[in-house]
């Protein structure tokens, strides 16, 4: 357990996730609201967050080369790193507030009633 994280994140210039399976990561929301370009691993709902060439890059799991191209392109270009964190900025602030969340989750619930 961290307490730190948002520090962290706020302190980094590129958010990776390459994992084998996922749900809907809640580190990419968090990494997200930071304004971080995302790279990450096509799995889960990953793709719900990521949307590929805009916020960052969805990689295919376990493609290792991949992920190093990707990585390499923000690393080259500071622009680019700057252009899909704002992105995922929006995209947060657009869809994935604890109150929009909260808000969808809510009616969903209603709908089944």
């Amino acid at each position: 357990m961290r307490r730190d994280v948002r520090d962290l994140l706020i302190s980094s210039d590129i958010f990776v996730l390459s994992s084998n399976y996922e749900g809907l990561p809640i580190s990419i929301i968090e990494a997200m609201e930071t304004k971080l370009p995302i790279v990450a691993s096509d799995v889960g709902g990953v793709n719900e967050l990521v949307q590929d060439n805009e916020n960052g890059f969805l990689i295919n799991r376990g493609d290792v080369s991949a992920l190093v191209d990707c990585l390499q392109k923000l690393i080259d270009n500071k622009s680019l790193r700057e252009e899909m964190g704002k992105a995922s900025y929006e995209r947060y602030n657009e869809m994935f507030t604890i109150e929009k969340m909260l808000n969808k989750t809510f009616t969903l619930y209603k709908s089944q009633i």
